[in-house]
């Protein structure tokens, strides 16, 4: 039986077990990344300032299959440059990935 005053349930599955260390995720040096996303974004502006849509679609599609850690840059720039909307459809893009690309995009 559990010790009295005890949490019970699944929701507490495991809460009294020993927290177990998570390895620190291994982080790689993009040394052009920021290059990268500074001439997607200013691409991307430049496009939607001519009415270039499906251009500047087809151009966050591709964005979505860049490595993932260029991803949390991309969407910070998106933001500054006043583009959040088009950060919204680039994560529309990526669910469409395969589940291996989709799951690394989301971790």
């Amino acid at each position: 039986p559990a010790a009295r005053g005890a949490p019970r349930g699944a929701r507490f599955a495991g809460a009294g077990e020993p927290a177990t260390p998570v390895p620190p995720a291994v982080v790689v040096e993009d040394e052009e990344a920021g290059t990268v996303v500074a001439e997607t974004v200013e691409h991307l502006a430049r496009l939607r300032a001519e009415g270039r849509t499906g251009e500047a679609h087809a151009l966050l599609a591709e964005a979505a299959r860049w490595p993932v850690g260029r991803l949390p840059l991309l969407a910070a720039a998106l933001h500054r440059a006043g583009l959040g909307a088009d950060w919204a459809t680039l994560l529309w893009e990526a669910a469409a990935l395969p589940p291996e690309r989709l799951v690394a995009a989301a971790d």
